[in-house]
């Protein structure tokens, strides 16, 4: 899901427990030295075999060539953690291209777009399906 705006820090707290009590939900956060590079979400969506992927690159770390690694090592780890074979899929503004370019760096590909969104698609061959 993609917030537009400023997140209440009351509605962020609350989500932020909810993440941490889920067991369909993977948060990875990234650092090199003192640099927080950003944050990976992954959520487990079993009703249609499939994992959305949200990335959200701190504003100190953009334009340095960390996303797509920081995403490779993510999908990396998450693919060792979770012997499930699923799609891992993106949805991205379609206006923002740094985005677009990372998820296509890391193997996704454009399986459809609307006016304002682009949703991006990794298949995920081997292991077993979720039902």
């Amino acid at each position: 899901m993609i917030t537009p705006g400023p997140v209440a820090w009351e509605t962020h707290a609350a989500w932020f427990e909810q993440t941490l009590a889920s067991s369909s939900r993977w948060l990875y956060v990234g650092e090199i030295e003192a640099l927080k590079v950003g944050i990976c979400r992954i959520d487990l969506v079993p009703e249609s075999g499939s994992a959305e992927v949200s990335l959200n690159l701190n504003p100190a770390a953009r334009g340095r060539g960390l996303a797509a690694p920081f995403l490779g090592a993510v999908l990396d780890r998450f693919q060792q953690e979770v012997p499930l074979a699923v799609d891992l899929v993106a949805v991205i503004k379609r206006h923002n291209l740094p985005s677009v370019k990372c998820f296509t760096r890391c193997g996704f590909v454009l399986a459809s777009e609307d006016p304002d969104l682009l949703r991006f698609v990794r298949r995920r061959p081997g292991g077993s399906h979720l039902a």
